[in-house]
């Protein structure tokens, strides 16, 4: 997951809805004067403004709630567990974009992940923590062969 990634988006967003609100509360000032472009073009109409600014803030609210959720989402990613107990050499190749022959021949057989026979079958299965210290960098240990 990008450091920062949703707190960036939310204080991102939140810094360009403050400007948008200081913007339009200028711009009212000069559409209530007659003073901007937007009042003489529209006349210096206030009920006009009124429903341009009703709308925008109806948007921000729409965006508010749709940005949460967002957040939300991303936190139920970022901190749910794995699946499954094992994964099979095939499975962990695939969920990293592997071989299966690099995970099974270069990988279990010479010793690099925590792995262990699967008792019933003989082949090589990988525990879920595996997998998780794997996909967020953890380094392959020295070679050893079993």
């Amino acid at each position: 997951m990008v450091p920062g990634g949703a707190a960036a988006a939310t204080s991102s967003r939140g810094a360009a809805a403050l400007n948008l609100k200081a913007m339009m509360k200028v711009e009212s000032a000069g559409v209530l004067n007659g003073d901007s472009e937007l009042g003489a073009d529209r006349g210096s109409d206030p009920s006009k403004l009124d429903q341009i600014l009703q709308i925008l803030g109806a948007v921000n609210q729409r965006l508010d709630g749709l940005e949460q959720s967002v957040v939300d989402m991303i936190k139920g990613i970022a901190t749910r567990q794995p699946q499954k107990e094992w994964y099979s050499t095939a499975e962990l190749a695939e969920l990293l974009g592997k071989s299966d022959f690099t995970v099974r021949e270069k990988w279990c057989n010479q010793g690099r992940v925590e792995c262990q026979k699967d008792p019933d079958s003989g082949k090589w299965r990988i525990p879920a923590q595996e997998l998780h210290r794997l996909r967020n960098g953890g380094s392959l240990k020295p070679r050893h062969p079993r």
